[in-house]
């Protein structure tokens, strides 16, 4: 009678825990995009341009960040786990001049109010090759080297640099 009893109240303390992830009367959804097998990376989202400063954002931590090709890979972490989180990188409309080309970057969060306090951490892949347009629009140049001045700056001592 006790193990039943035990048993019986393992099984309320679970449902309690997955409960409480849910809010009001949201259901939990996948962090990490559809949970793509990791040889499987989620598909870039482009990079847009806009305002730099004053952007709104909630809470995160940009641990790393890497440019491969036309793709700036970054990997954050956050409080949530109940809703969807949005991450927008934003470029400023124009280059900066001393060489190389350097370019003001935003990444910004929308928790949507998640109210879960997991933490779970999140690769993106942004598509940089709006920003290799640009330039060309701009320089005329087919090939070039941009200097991305990220904020938040990953914590990696060496810039992030662009070649195309």
């Amino acid at each position: 009678m006790k193990s039943l009893l035990y048993r019986l109240a393992l099984l309320v303390a679970a449902a309690f825990l997955v409960a409480g992830c849910r809010g009001d009367a949201d259901t939990p959804v996948s962090i990490a995009r559809g949970e793509l097998p990791p040889d499987q990376p989620p598909p870039p989202v482009p990079v847009v341009f806009g305002a730099t400063v004053d952007r709104r954002t909630d809470p995160f931590a940009l641990n790393a960040a890497a440019v491969t090709g036309d793709i700036l890979a970054v990997e954050v972490s956050y409080s949530g786990g109940c809703r969807s989180h949005e991450f927008v990188l934003t470029a400023a409309e124009g280059f900066s001049e001393p060489s190389p080309v350097q370019l003001r970057m935003v990444l910004t969060h929308d928790g949507n109010k998640d109210p879960c306090e997991a933490y779970p951490t999140e690769q993106l892949r942004f598509d940089l090759s709006p920003v290799r347009q640009r330039f060309r629009t701009a320089y005329g140049h087919d090939s070039g080297t941009v200097q991305l001045h990220l904020h938040p700056a990953p914590d990696t001592g060496r810039p992030l640099v662009y070649q195309f």
